[in-house]
């Protein structure tokens, strides 16, 4: 058997019974693109103006008001954290010690929450846990922190 292709061609006409088609199945979509405006103006911003991804002050506890003089503050302490490991600081804690630390916790990319202890004076991380004061201004020796 032989196949012929024959070309086809359609011709447009003026007459306005053609267009039942875009009237009837193809509705307006203005009302889906009026949905989403927030949404696509919201995405658009965080596209083109990222934050860093800094912890909110409700992830900082129990720092005293005012900081001490010479102290950093906390939002620096996780600022200075996130720029030497990577991942989310999810905690930020006062802990009065001699020198004052902070005791910070991150939540790695492999999901693991690690527990570091920064010199809340200079910003260096701390190669084990400070010994806190008491309330009399002695160490105290039974701390787990």
């Amino acid at each position: 058997m032989l196949l012929s292709l024959q070309p086809v061609v359609a011709v447009a006409s003026d007459d306005d019974s053609d267009n039942w088609v875009e009237e009837r199945i193809s509705p307006s979509t203005e009302w889906v693109e009026r949905a989403f405006i927030p949404f696509t103006r919201w995405m658009e911003k965080a596209i083109q103006d990222p934050q860093p991804d800094l912890p909110e002050q409700s992830f900082v506890t129990d720092v005293p008001s005012p900081l001490p003089q010479g102290v950093i503050p906390p939002t620096e302490a996780a600022r200075l954290l996130g720029l030497l490991h990577k991942g989310k600081v999810l905690r930020v804690h006062w802990v009065e010690a001699t020198p004052p630390a902070y005791l910070l916790r991150m939540l790695t990319k492999a999901g693991r929450i690690d527990v570091f202890y920064m010199n809340a004076r200079d910003g260096t991380l701390l190669e084990q846990a400070p010994q806190p004061i008491t309330e009399t201004g002695e160490f105290d020796e039974s701390s787990d922190r």
